[in-house]
């Protein structure tokens, strides 16, 4: 074909004039010098256009090259045309050669370029980090009857749909409306709110009024200095009710177009702002009040009622989780699989596409609900990025608190940033609770004493709290022994918080039975819980096998039991596995038969590690693949995705492994991706689960005879938030002594003889 033909000769004519290799080395040069602007010209202060002008002048400059590249060529008497040019002076199989090693070596440049960009620019340090300049958005002057709700409720409004759009930065709303509250400040007062606006490091103040007159809203926001001068012209909207959300966007936009224009920048008028349905956002507001105030459970049927009207609606998911976070019958209770999965399922969605301060909060409390031990990290740059809130420093020392277990760290460092909370919100039960356990732990009875004194009398956290007090102290007197028997309710098991006073904790419910008759039928339970504490497990199996000769399938409790003792230290398995293997078979048949279609990975890890410690290796290999085969299954568990928790238990059972065949390094990788590759299983389930594989640590220090590492370890282990008080009996005894261990060889001889006694 002569269309061909002719088509082929121009491409080789290109070749021939190296016009395609000039133009790919233009091409991946062009790229490397973009790559190169994104990434470091916001670090420069340059503005955004500079970008922009970089990537115009770099596709301007495209055609020319193709067109230069064609009628020129390079020689050794510099640049010649190619039709003047005699062929014995042609080198353009040189200039191919060069040009080939030029794009080589800018390729390579590029590599190393976004290696760097990932693991240094990338992970930028919080020292680099710019801080975003905050608005206060003051409580409004509200006039009408039916719009009292809007005097604190355009706070959050406002505050919230700033938040979505990229370079806004409202100051959060918690601390204001409870700073302006406690203050008294007169929020229609220029002087007073930019003061206070400069104290939360705000440097504007919006101060606002609504106003309704028959069926017609009247709305004005105005923005002050930190000296309370008025800037720019004041913004007002009117409509009906109906239209009240159309009215805020409206005032939004011309408030975010005047700041962005001062920062060089343009607004997209249709960026993400939250919802636009006033069915919606108006219970949304009730449901963040009623949680300011600790009603948590009102709270929830008014996030449901919103998110039913608007199910797009990302702010009303992240509150809905925030504040289901703090109920425990759905958090950790039987009410999870339908009022909080769900939610957080939906949530984790539509997450990455949230905008703005509100998409980074979304995204860094998915991971901290993920038991992803890196968002620890991402909220310490969002305070730096960002100032205080109290959603940021809730997220801090939450992540803190929570995720300490699932390394054996130290849960105190979270102390400050609880403090801090509670000087924002000190009637707040739940920071209370969280900084009462840290005083606990450190055995801080003064401490402890001055919290509990601050929790409401009709809050859920007085249940139970005399106890804890009681356990804190040297001696229990029999005064201490009435008052408590007179505080709990009938048959209710108290379990100590510090683990190392669990054994104490019985003696003291045992005399609480021996003085009230309504706790006598604890005896008798209490004392088979006690036996597990101490290592009693013969009679514990024995009573299992009976029960399974009856029914022909073992029960929860010694399943939980095997999962998370599993430590070669401990005799269980080397004792066991033998009779427990088939027993274990017949219960995952059963179980399998009844339940057709479920997976039940945790009885085939349990089967693994049986097989493992028993040494039938060909066995648990078997296991260890069928764990791994579910790495892609994205069915939904109690726990999580069956997808992750198929990692933990993988990575947690080879670990074991290799620990076993002395593989210590191998090991150690495997640890780790249990930490840190694993993202979607409840935080309860991360802990418990860490508990053998931190033994298994804390051993590898003792052959390094690194005690004082090890030390640390085993007393933050002994610690550890579990999910069932037998699993913490299993390995109690040994962990105690362990800690004595450590601190006789590291000639603390008081504190070593305390632990042995124990």
């Amino acid at each position: 074909m002569p269309g061909l033909d002719k088509l082929n000769d121009f491409w080789d004519e290109l070749k021939k004039r190296n016009v395609v290799r000039a133009f790919v080395f233009y091409c991946v040069t062009a790229w490397l010098i973009i790559q190169f602007a994104t990434a470091t010209f916001p670090y420069l202060n340059l503005p955004n256009w500079a970008i922009t002008a970089v990537i115009i002048t770099l596709l301007i400059g495209a055609p020319i090259v193709l067109i230069v590249s064609w009628i020129y060529e390079i020689t050794n008497d510099g640049l010649k045309k190619t039709d003047d040019l005699d062929k014995e002076k042609s080198i353009t199989l040189q200039t191919s050669k060069k040009l080939n090693r030029l794009t080589i070596v800018v390729l390579s440049l590029a590599v190393v370029f976004l290696l760097v960009d990932k693991f240094y620019l990338g992970e930028e340090s919080l020292k680099t980090i710019e801080k975003t300049d905050a608005i206060a958005i003051f409580p409004f002057s509200v006039q009408g009857a039916s719009i009292q709700l809007m005097e604190e409720g355009m706070v959050d409004l406002i505050s919230d749909k700033l938040n979505n759009i990229p370079g806004m930065n409202a100051t959060d709303p918690n601390i204001l409306i409870s700073t302006v509250n406690k203050r008294k400040i007169d929020s229609r007062n220029p002087k007073q709110a930019g003061a206070l606006a400069k104290e939360l490091g705000a440097n504007r103040a919006i101060l606002g009024s609504l106003t309704e007159v028959g069926d017609q809203l009247y709305l004005k926001i105005s923005k002050y200095d930190n000296d309370g001068l008025q800037l720019g012209k004041t913004i007002s909207e009117q409509g009906t009710s109906d239209e009240l959300m159309s009215q805020v966007d409206n005032i939004i936009k011309r408030l975010v177009a005047e700041e962005l224009k001062e920062q060089g920048s343009d607004i997209n008028s249709e960026a993400v702002l939250t919802t636009n349905k006033i069915e919606s956002i108006i219970p949304f507001l009730e449901g963040v009040q009623l949680a300011r105030v600790g009603k948590y459970e009102e709270a929830l049927a008014s996030l449901k009622e919103s998110l039913n009207a608007d199910t797009t609606f990302a702010l009303g998911y992240y509150r809905y989780v925030e504040v289901a976070g703090w109920v425990a019958s759905v958090y950790d209770g039987n009410r999870r699989e339908e009022e909080y999965n769900p939610y957080f399922n939906r949530l984790e969605v539509m997450s990455n596409q949230v905008t703005g301060k509100t998409g980074e909060l979304l995204r860094a409390k998915v991971a901290y609900l993920n038991s992803d031990m890196r968002s620890e990290r991402v909220y310490r740059k969002l305070l730096t990025k960002y100032g205080e809130s109290v959603e940021i420093i809730n997220g801090l020392a939450e992540s803190i608190f929570h995720h300490r277990d699932i390394i054996a760290g130290d849960r105190s460092d979270a102390k400050p940033y609880f403090e801090r909370l509670l000087e924002l919100d000190p009637a707040n039960d739940e920071y209370l609770d969280h900084i009462m356990d840290i005083a606990e732990r450190q055995g801080d009875l003064t401490a402890f004493q001055s919290y509990a004194q601050k929790v409401s009398a009709d809050s859920d956290q007085q249940e139970g709290l005399l106890f804890r007090e009681t356990m804190l102290k040297d001696v229990v007197n029999d005064d201490d022994i009435l008052a408590l028997s007179k505080s709990l309710k009938p048959n209710q098991v108290l379990i100590a918080d510090r683990k190392i006073d669990i054994n104490r904790g019985f003696d003291v419910q045992n005399r609480v039975a021996e003085v009230d008759g309504r706790f006598a039928s604890l005896k008798g339970f209490l004392g088979r819980l006690q036996g597990v504490i101490g290592g009693k497990h013969d009679s514990v199996f024995q009573a299992e096998f009976a029960i399974f000769n009856q029914y022909k399938t073992l029960r929860e409790d010694p399943l939980y039991f095997l999962s998370q003792s599993s430590f070669q230290e401990i005799p269980i398995y080397g004792k066991y596995a033998k009779e427990l293997i088939p027993k274990v078979e017949m219960t995952l048949k059963s179980i399998e038969e009844a339940n057709p279609g479920a997976i039940f990975l945790e009885i085939e890890y349990i089967l693994g590690l049986l097989n493992l410690f028993e040494g039938n290796k060909n066995e648990a290999d078997k296991y260890l693949s069928s764990i791994r085969s579910h790495f892609g299954n994205e069915r939904l568990t109690f726990w999580g995705k069956t997808k992750d928790q198929a990692r933990l238990l993988y990575y947690n059972f080879a670990g074991f492994r290799d620990y076993m065949n002395e593989e210590y390094d191998q090991a150690e990788v495997y640890f780790d991706s249990a930490v840190y590759q694993v993202k979607g299983v409840t935080l309860g389930y991360s802990a418990s689960l860490a508990r053998p594989r931190n033994y298994h640590r804390a051993e590898y220090l003792i052959k390094q005879e690194r005690h004082e590492e090890a030390l640390k370890i085993y007393l933050n282990t002994l610690e550890t938030s579990q999910l069932s008080i037998s699993v913490t009996g299993a390995t109690w005894g040994f962990n105690v002594y362990r800690i004595a261990q450590m601190y006789d060889r590291l000639g603390q001889t008081n504190e070593a003889i305390g632990y042995y006694k124990k």
